[in-house]
């Protein structure tokens, strides 16, 4: 590990066990290796840990287990650098192994709206109404069907989950490669398959990796 926390690229036993990664813990690897969310955290984290010292003294009860320093994983400060419409927690990107309690992932498009709020009038998107009188898995499963329906006429298929590929790990040792001051073919003769005839595949995994540090999406 570098000052960073970031493993050694040419190591892939230093990235630990990534077949245990939830999706959670994917968005924070490719998250926590932006330089902005560093040079946040390490400007809001001395005085969000003083505030906490400062309650942990009126309302000790708030703090069963004491007060975390930034340096340990769980701390966090909120940030509206990750997604630009809401606050989320935002750790120690120099610690991989943070906590699930700590670490988000993006609304998977469900608004809450105010009673009598009228609706939106746009097409990729649908209000629907539920009876709390009545049994809510029922009303969930006809509601589950009818935007199925509704998904496939509007945009032609049924949007999936996001999955986790073999792709990942290597487009984020790419990234850690190219970081560290790695040259695209240093970077092609380490990680090459052998069914690789070319080296454009380099390229392409470090911009998909940059996609990802970005925009996570489900």
């Amino acid at each position: 590990m570098n000052k960073r926390g970031i493993p050694d690229w040419k190591d892939a036993t230093s990235y630990g066990c990534p077949q245990q990664w939830s999706l959670k813990r994917w968005r924070w690897e490719y998250l926590r290796r932006r330089d902005d969310l560093l040079q946040e955290y390490d400007m809001n984290a001395p005085l969000e840990y003083e505030n906490r010292l400062v309650e942990f003294e009126q309302q000790p009860s708030r703090f069963p287990d004491g007060v975390l320093s930034p340096d340990q994983p769980g701390f966090f400060v909120l940030s509206t650098s990750i997604t630009a419409d809401r606050w989320e927690p935002l750790p120690n990107p120099r610690i991989s192994d943070q906590p699930e309690a700590v670490l988000t992932m993006p609304s998977v498009g469900v608004t809450l709206m105010g009673h009598g709020e009228p609706a939106k009038d746009d097409p990729n998107e649908v209000a629907l109404q539920f009876d709390l009188r009545k049994p809510i898995p029922a009303q969930i499963a006809e509601a589950k069907m009818y935007l199925i329906d509704r998904q496939r006429a509007q945009i032609g298929k049924k949007v999936q989950y996001k999955k986790i590929t073999d792709n990942w790990l290597r487009d984020l040792r790419v990234l850690d490669a190219k970081a560290s001051g790695a040259s695209w073919s240093e970077i092609a003769q380490a990680l090459s398959r052998p069914d690789q005839a070319d080296h454009d595949w380099v390229r392409k995994a470090h911009a998909a990796a940059v996609s990802l540090t970005l925009e996570f999406k489900l």
